[in-house]
Formats: C-alpha cells, sequence, structure tokens
C-alpha cells in the first residue's frame, strides 16, 4: 500500500482529478514543452510527443502563431500532427498566397524526440514545414517529462470526473483541446476511482490536505529490488470546479509531481518509510480510497 499525501496549495476550491505513482530503478523528470511519460520495463527505449502548444520562445523571440496549408480548420491543423514527418533544417519562406490557401492558428504545433534518459532533439512546425529547432527552443510554461527505466510498479488512477475537452468536433461547442500524438512504454493499470455519485468526496478545500490509497499486489520478475535503491514517483492532477464561465470552457488543470529515492530494508520485507509512529496505523474509509492517522488498538 502507497500513501500519497495531496495538497491543493491554491487559495481556491478544487477537485482531484487524478493522481499515479510509479517505483523504477532510476526515474527522470525532463522538462519540456509538451509534457509526457514513459515507463519501460527494461533499459528504456525511445519516445516521442507532438502536440500544440500556446507559445514558445524561438531563438529568444515569442511565438504563438502558425500557418497551415489549407482552410478547412480545425482538420488541417490534426493533419499535421503525425509522427510521419519529414523535417527540414531551416525555416522556409511564407508563400506568397498564404491568407488565401492556408490558415492562421493561435499556438504552435511542436514534436519531442527522446532516447532513454535525455530530449535529443526538437521540431516546430512553421511556414508549412516541420523545422528542427533543437537547443534554439524555450517552453514557457515547461511541463514535466518522466522518463523512467526498469519500472516495477506504475498505476495511474483517475476520478469519472474530467475537465471539459473537445477535439476537431464544433458540433459539441468551442475546440478546447488540440490534437497530439503519445508514445507511452511499459504503461501500468489505470484505475477507476468512486466519483461523487458514488459518495465519494473528491473536493480539496484551499490549503487541504489529504492522504489517498494506492493499494495492489504486482507479481513478476523483482530482481530490481536486490540493488539496494529504488526510485519514487508521484503526481497529482486537480481543476478548478467553476471551469464554466459565461459559457465559454476553460482548461483549468494542474499538475504537481513528486521525486525521491530511498534505500530499501529487505531484512522484514520492502520498507520504504515510517510515516507513522508505532502506537498509530492507517484507517482507510469506506472506498479504499483516503488513509486517515488514528491510535493503534
Amino acid at each position: 500500500m502507497v500513501v500519497l499525501n495531496v495538497t491543493n496549495l491554491s487559495d481556491i476550491e478544487a477537485s482531484i482529478s487524478e493522481v499515479g505513482f510509479a517505483a523504477a530503478h532510476d526515474i527522470r523528470i525532463i522538462p519540456s514543452a509538451l509534457g509526457g511519460f514513459s515507463f519501460s520495463t527494461g533499459e528504456g527505449q525511445g519516445v516521442d510527443f507532438g502536440g500544440v502548444v500556446k507559445g514558445v520562445w524561438l531563438d529568444n523571440k515569442w511565438l504563438n502563431v502558425t500557418w497551415i496549408p489549407d482552410t478547412d480548420y480545425p482538420f488541417n491543423l490534426m493533419r499535421i500532427i503525425t509522427p510521419s514527418h519529414s523535417t527540414e533544417t531551416a525555416v522556409p519562406e511564407l508563400p506568397a498566397n498564404a491568407t488565401e490557401e492556408g490558415t492562421w492558428v493561435e499556438g504552435v504545433p511542436i514534436a519531442e524526440y527522446y532516447n532513454s534518459t535525455a530530449l535529443k532533439s526538437t521540431s516546430l512546425y512553421i511556414n508549412g514545414s516541420w523545422v528542427d529547432v533543437t537547443g534554439t527552443v524555450r517552453a514557457d510554461p515547461e511541463q514535466p517529462t518522466v522518463m523512467a527505466t526498469n519500472t516495477l510498479a506504475n498505476q495511474i488512477l483517475p476520478f469519472s470526473g474530467k475537465h471539459y475537452r473537445n477535439i476537431g468536433n464544433a458540433t459539441l461547442g468551442p475546440t478546447t483541446e488540440m490534437p497530439s500524438w503519445q508514445t507511452y512504454n511499459g504503461n501500468g493499470p489505470t484505475i477507476q476511482w468512486p466519483s461523487k455519485a458514488d459518495g465519494f468526496n473528491s473536493t480539496w478545500a484551499p490549503h487541504q490536505s489529504r492522504l489517498i490509497v494506492l493499494n495492489g499486489t504486482l507479481e513478476g520478475n523483482a530482481g530490481i529490488l536486490e540493488t539496494g535503491n529504488i526510485t519514487l514517483y508521484a503526481t497529482a492532477s486537480t481543476y478548478v470546479n467553476d471551469w464554466l464561465v459565461n459559457g465559454t470552457y476553460y482548461d483549468t488543470i494542474t499538475t504537481s509531481t513528486c521525486l525521491n529515492q530511498v534505500q530499501l530494508n529487505t531484512a522484514n520485507g520492502y520498507l520504504y518509510n515510517t510515516v507513522l509512529s508505532e502506537n498509530q496505523q492507517f484507517q482507510l474509509d469506506q472506498y479504499g480510497v483516503e488513509a486517515f492517522v488514528e491510535p493503534s488498538s
């Protein structure tokens, strides 16, 4: 059983949308423009991510609009967000008939390519082509990309409540999320938690801290534990409850991460930490989701 201390530090009421936990021989959080995760069960593999961000700094100049061929937006944007594309080494000239033959959109398509441990290259879609901008582009804000090797455990536990999303379907309302491609290696199970409809309170009051439980058994090759050290990773995402403002949906989701390397004590099982004193124990709620520290009976 793993117990995570999830804290909302904002001054407004929010709800938890997702909590994740991973244990691996090595886990690295790499600042990036897109963010994502790759949990490999071996020594590590390459991975790539692609999508649209609000803006980036390119050669110290702010870039937040993009010209895209064709005028059938958002489908012309969705067509270029694909990992199968050629990459230029220099920014091409904007076509002379760009206004008539294309669309200007807010946001910048970007692609990131990783080896097993680090960011290898970055590409931007500029003036109708993907261009290699490795080393000359800076994200604002940066997002965490998590790269793990020799993963022992990985769980992603979302609540049923999700913030509003719409990708390219005008009949559902305004487009709030741009298309993307994502490649994940060695993902762990995704388990649905109780929702408010089930009676569980998933609301975080301002500055409130709660203990959330991730529980389960994993069978298989556990040779990684013989090293004596393991890296633990935890993440929690929240969103503002009032995400519909004046008829408009906003993506208010915020994610926090934590990384910690610990020494294993294998004398009497695997002991990761000693949160409780000798006269304390964890008491779980009826849903098996929230934990409370109680005196031992």
